[in-house]
């Protein structure tokens, strides 16, 4: 049975759709990105970081963090509980369910036995880079962990265009998973792929790792 099911979306879909698509290596120019920071036993705890980028034409900030916007760690196995720290308990709301919030154009990992936690944007609008540090602690039954587990995240497109628009992002995270001996979930490929939407179309941003399996 395949445990650790990764976002994807077909490349071609895409090309056969949208016109005006720039392909261009690495990832997104900002993100709002899961990191385990640090685990003891079976607590889990993580750090979720917005990077911005200025734009090449204007100068401006590219993409903004503004409420609604949100990131999702799939797949937690077993999960006990998922705390958000108080500290960020006035920008962020935290949501557990079986299939967890996506961005409009990913395709999510969601295994139905698995449960997904989810943090949503609710404070003011900002473009600075942040950290908020350990925002989130997820105790689990297992004290092994998926370095390659899932994540998908949303910002919003802050300058061009098509201001106003999502920008929409996936990566890898460790998870809590059941142990599988020396082969823990797929690997990922050396490289990555982001596609960006030029203006006039959806204006959203979304950047993809291919990955395969071990044998």
């Amino acid at each position: 049975m395949k445990l650790f099911r990764k976002p994807t979306i077909s490349l071609g879909a895409f090309l056969g759709t949208l016109s005006g698509l720039t392909l261009i290596n690495g990832q997104a120019h900002a993100d709002l990105v899961f990191t385990l920071n640090n685990s003891a036993g079976t607590l889990y705890n993580y750090t979720l970081n917005f990077s911005n980028s200025l734009d090449a034409g204007t100068g401006t900030p590219s993409q903004r963090l503004q409420a609604g916007n949100f990131a999702t760690l799939y797949d937690v196995a077993s999960l006990n509980s998922a705390t958000l720290n108080p500290a960020f308990s006035s920008l962020f709301t935290l949501t557990t369910q079986p299939v967890g919030i996506t961005p409009g154009m990913v395709i999510p990992p969601d295994d139905p036995t698995f449960t997904n936690v989810t943090l949503t944007y609710n404070g003011p609008t900002l473009t600075a880079d942040q950290s908020y540090l350990n925002i989130l602690q997820v105790d689990s039954s297992f004290g092994s962990l998926n370095p390659n587990g899932s994540y998908a995240s949303e910002v919003t497109k802050n300058t061009g265009a098509a201001t106003g628009t999502n920008i929409d992002s996936i990566g890898t995270v460790s998870i809590p998973a059941p142990q599988l001996g020396p082969r823990l979930g797929p690997t990922p490929e050396p490289g990555s792929l982001a596609l960006f939407v030029g203006a006039g179309l959806s204006g959203s941003v979304f950047a993809f790792r291919r990955r395969r399996r071990r044998k």
